[in-house]
């Protein structure tokens, strides 16, 4: 862990701003090679010889016993520290603390968990044993067990690496989670590259190493539905991708898709071109601010989403199945995912695309801008996909909870809300929304939430405030939108007043009521005659 730089200060992370930058708070604990190692290197302060808890319960005296342990990565030459030792937890979280006290970052990302390597087993080979070279070799790159990461061998307090290779990411996590638990006293934020069973319990996951491709864009669909069903619901891929010069055409579709992804996050490796909006026309720079509009004033339902799979492990992202699990045409869709139960997404995954053929399950469904209605039995639908659009469609049944888009999540949720309700064929519809503070750990144990759900029919938008333990901060409606009204309105009334500020448009049958001034956490009822 060398010093953060000097453009890196307290000062310049104000509370609207958030930043997680992994070059300088890794897994691997910085040194050089063995005789050099010492209390006098400036740019490798916080390892001048092994600590004890490194690796299992052994102990260095000296460095010709940690022969077999030093690896070759990002810094140079390193070692991992053994997350299977609870010893190792204390000095990870001390190790957080000290680069806490010199940037007050929120969050961590750390890499080349697997564990990584870029020599074979170690810079001084591993032992010749069974364990090294077994008998039988699993049909594993360039046929080594070491290929690429550390010796089989290599001791940990669990086991050797040979039994506990797959779990360092897992238990990296585990140790950072609780670091920052400590460090910070607020909910941690972890994204890890390597995973395993449990990790959504501890962070999150992105995935990798990726191609500037079309074929690995449309990939991340079925990636991110995968680790949703694993229990692992903050996912996403490196928007425009990892590897390779991206072109245009293919970030301008990605940063559309990976807007929807639950982690969003451009990223690219090293000595490639830019591949921010900015560094690219004005056309793409709009279509992206759109798109990235768009799911800001999502947050409010994707905060809720997230809350439901903390709580009752329910899927984020999910397949059309898992909604529709009767129909069969939906079981081999991969192309289409939806944000919970209410929205799909429905993106454009080739080159020159100006169509797409998207798959419609039974029931109404609306267009997220105009809130036309399409009508389903089950079929396949041609719409337009013009290079600036993401398809999005809201399923009939449902009402969203959405929060005016600012610059900043932190400034968004302080902006007011609007609620957007999808009418099914009975003319009825649903929805409910958590919220709390955003960071503090355990409030719904500590009773410092609100859950609010919303019904509709005959006519009527109703609300009922199921807990309301957080008032900290004003929770304003300001509209509501009416997907599916078929009958224009002649009077519409906002708890029982007349209210003159609203639209009716005849032929796509949505009706807006505007300027409300409401506590959703106070009864209300709208209802238009």
């Amino acid at each position: 862990m060398n010093k953060p730089p000097q453009s890196i200060t307290r000062d310049k992370l104000d509370l609207n701003e958030r930043a997680i930058d992994h070059g300088h708070l890794n897994n691997e604990q910085t040194s050089t090679s063995p005789e050099n190692l010492n209390e006098q290197d400036p740019g490798h302060q916080t390892m001048n010889k092994p600590p004890q808890c490194l690796i299992g319960d052994l102990v260095f005296p000296d460095f010709k016993y940690f022969y077999h342990y030093i690896v070759t990565v990002w810094p140079g030459d390193v070692v991992f520290p053994d997350f299977t030792n609870n010893r190792t937890f204390d000095y990870w979280t001390q190790l957080v603390k000290s680069f806490h006290e010199e940037v007050q970052f929120d969050g961590m990302w750390i890499d080349m968990n697997e564990i990584s390597n870029f020599v074979a087993g170690s810079i001084n080979s591993c032992p010749k044993n069974s364990i090294e070279d077994p008998p039988y070799v699993p049909d594993v790159a360039e046929g080594s067990l070491r290929f690429s990461t550390i010796c089989a061998t290599s001791q940990q307090n669990l086991s050797i690496s040979y039994n506990v290779h797959n779990l360092y990411g897992l238990t990296e996590t585990e140790a950072t989670y609780t670091a920052l638990k400590t460090v910070r006293n607020k909910r941690p934020f972890i994204i890890s590259r390597s995973t395993y069973a449990g990790q959504g319990y501890y962070g999150g996951h992105w995935s990798g190493d990726n191609f500037a491709t079309y074929h690995d864009m449309a990939m991340s669909i079925p990636e991110m539905l995968n680790f949703n069903m694993f229990g692992i619901s903050m996912i996403g891929a490196d928007i425009c991708g990892f590897q390779l010069d991206t072109t245009e055409d293919l970030c301008q579709r990605w940063y559309q898709l990976g807007a929807f992804y639950p982690f969003s996050r451009s990223h690219n490796s090293v000595g490639l071109k830019p591949q921010d909006p900015a560094s690219f026309s004005q056309d793409l720079i709009e279509s992206t601010k759109t798109a990235y509009m768009i799911r800001y004033s999502l947050l409010p339902y994707l905060y809720t989403l997230f809350h439901k799979s903390h709580m009752m492990g329910e899927t984020v992202a999910r397949p059309l199945f898992f909604e529709f699990p009767k129909d069969k045409n939906t079981y081999s869709i991969d192309s289409q995912f939806l944000w919970g139960s209410s929205l799909m997404i429905s993106p454009a995954l080739a080159k020159g695309t100006t169509s797409i053929g998207a798959y419609f399950p039974s029931g109404v469904w609306y267009d997220w801008y105009t809130g036309g209605a399409l009508h389903s039995n089950g079929s396949v639908v041609k719409l337009a996909a013009p290079a600036n659009k993401i398809n999005l469609h809201v399923r009939g049944g449902s009402i969203i909870t959405l929060q005016d888009p600012d610059l900043t999540t932190t400034l968004s949720r302080k902006n007011k809300f609007s609620l957007v309700v999808s009418l099914d064929d009975n003319g009825t519809a649903e929805g409910d929304h958590f919220w709390d503070d955003g960071d503090t750990i355990d409030t719904h144990p500590m009773g410092k939430f609100n859950m609010i759900r919303f019904h509709s029919s005959k006519n009527i938008v109703t609300n009922n405030v199921m807990y309301a333990g957080y008032t900290d901060e004003p929770m304003l409606l300001r509209s509501i939108v009416v997907f599916g009204v078929l009958h224009k309105p002649t009077t519409v009334k906002f708890n029982g007043m007349a209210i003159s500020q609203f639209t009716y448009d005849d032929n796509l049958h949505v009706l807006k009521a505007q300027g409300i001034a409401a506590n959703l956490l106070k009864t209300f009822t709208l209802q238009w005659v």
